[in-house]
Formats: C-alpha cells, structure tokens, sequence
C-alpha cells in the first residue's frame, strides 16, 4: 500500500538543510524528516521510561527491587533464549 504525503512549511534554509542532509545520506527528503521524526519520538519515549525508574528508584525502592527480580528470572528463563538455536 503507497503512503499519503503531505506538505509543511518550513523555512527555505531548513528545507535546503533537509534536501543536503538526505542527499548525503540517499534518501528523500520525505524520508529523512520521518527518520528523524521517529528519533525524536523513540528519544522522548526512552526519556520518559528513565523518568519513571527514577521515580520508582526514588519513591518505591522495593517495588522497583521486585521489577527487577520478575525481570532477572524472565532473563534467566528458556523463553528468554532465542528460537532459532
């Protein structure tokens, strides 16, 4: 299925930035907004993750002591071990 573009107006420094950044890279310009897009949003993700252990690590030691234990077993588990041995 083809995806839908759209237009947005950026400045004509930051589109001719756009354009020289993708050329070096081989992509399209549509393709390096979306890349860097899912950057940003993977970045803001991964930030509010550390906020919350922190906010465990501070508030809730024990139950982040008990997150971490379910975790070590599921690492230590056969599940954990990929499929493909």
């Amino acid at each position: 299925m083809a995806e839908t573009t759209t237009t947005i107006r950026v400045h004509r420094d930051t589109r001719d930035k756009i354009n020289r950044l993708a050329a070096a890279a081989g992509l399209s310009g549509a393709e390096l907004v979306g890349r860097l897009v899912d950057r940003a949003h993977d970045h803001e993700l991964f930030a509010a993750h550390a906020d919350a252990y922190e906010t465990l690590r501070r508030h809730e030691p024990h139950l982040l002591a008990e997150i971490e234990a379910e975790d070590d077993g599921w690492q230590d588990s056969d599940l954990a071990r990929p499929t493909s041995e």
